[in-house]
């Protein structure tokens, strides 16, 4: 890219409420759980059919758009607060098919970012699938794949969860894998869902070890709703990760987001408390870059603003969800979005 080129770019990106970082080396990574991003067809193919004009939530095309209006405010917003590290990607999970995410980003206040979108049909029951939504002048994309989590049998019933999945791609001049996750629940148990998890974790690790074997220069990041917090086994020893910076070693993840936890601060409500489910986990070489010129972890956050928020009863502070059981909340998401400002060397 030109000077001139460059220059356009900035004043356009300025225009539209996104700066660039000091010569565009500020970058952020997000994830965003984005709550049963349903359109209101019925795919005989999965098990979507609550969410329909017919289904147990009535779901119509006002309210979809709704949700969609909302979804769109929540991502400008965050959006805007990164305005001096704009997003160069973005997971999100709960999303029904690739559509719906078409439609979200086609939204007329997120169109000025031309995102672009990373996704494949996931095994999961319900059509929930996970994907990748990344700024193609920030981040190059290579490729992508999913790899299935193969989960403990109850009663020599085989179970299905979510895929993993794994993107490759360029930050500036170096290659960066994203996995993208939506651990199983912990429906039926926090104890006795545990091996789903770690089983989940684990395919994280394999990958990450796998690649890093080959590619040691090589970034990787763990992102996704993982059903567990930080403390949790399937992240300090599945992942192995660790909690302050100057722990970092090889083959481990950092993971900021334990320092919100200890704080007692959370992205979601499980069972009347907070739980800080949604994390954004970093490779040791981004927490102590080799020379001048890498990228490195800088900040992180969970974006929470007044408008997201229930205001009143009991739920006061928490999340704003789209649902009370079968009744539309006009709610953005169940979660917080999270973040992690990544910077590179002068």
């Amino acid at each position: 890219m030109t000077a001139k080129a460059s220059f356009i770019l900035a004043i356009c990106l300025m225009a539209t409420g996104i700066k660039l970082g000091a010569q565009g080396n500020r970058v952020s990574v997000g994830f965003y759980n984005l709550e049963n991003l349903f359109d209101i067809y019925d795919d005989p193919q999965i098990q979507d059919e609550e969410f329909t004009p017919g289904g147990e939530k009535n779901w119509t095309q006002d309210k979809y758009e709704d949700k969609l209006n909302r979804l769109a405010k929540v991502i400008r917003a965050l959006d805007l607060e990164l305005h001096d590290s704009p997003l160069a990607v973005l997971g999100v999970c709960e999303i029904e098919n690739r559509k719906v995410l078409e439609d979200l980003v086609r939204h007329p206040a997120l169109r000025h970012r031309a995102f672009k979108i990373a996704h494949l049909d996931s095994r999961d029951l319900r059509g929930i699938d996970v994907a990748l939504v990344y700024d193609p002048i920030h981040f190059h994309l290579l490729s992508y794949t999913s790899h299935a989590v193969d989960l403990p049998s109850v009663h020599g019933a085989k179970r299905i969860t979510r895929d993993v999945f794994l993107v490759k791609g360029m930050l500036g001049k170096q290659r960066l894998f994203v996995t993208v996750n939506h651990w199983p629940s912990r429906r039926g148990g926090e104890h006795s869902t545990v091996p789903s998890r770690r089983a989940a974790a684990e395919v994280n690790r394999r990958l990450a070890d796998s690649i890093r074997g080959i590619d040691p220069d090589a970034l990787f990041i763990v992102m996704g709703d993982l059903n567990d917090n930080p403390v949790d086994a399937s992240l300090r020893e599945g992942l192995c990760s660790f909690f302050r910076v100057h722990e970092a070693s090889d083959p481990c993840f950092f993971n900021p987001f334990y320092a919100n936890f200890e704080k007692g601060l959370g992205s979601m409500a499980f069972e009347d408390s907070w739980g800080l489910f949604d994390q954004i986990l970093l490779s040791s070489n981004l927490v102590k870059p080799v020379h001048d010129r890498r990228w490195g972890y800088e900040d992180h956050g969970i974006f929470r603003k007044p408008f997201m928020m229930e205001t009143q009863g009991r739920y006061r502070n928490y999340p704003k969800r789209s649902f009370s059981g079968n009744v539309y909340n006009r709610g953005y998401s169940d979660h917080f979005p999270v973040y992690c400002k990544l910077k590179q060397g002068p």
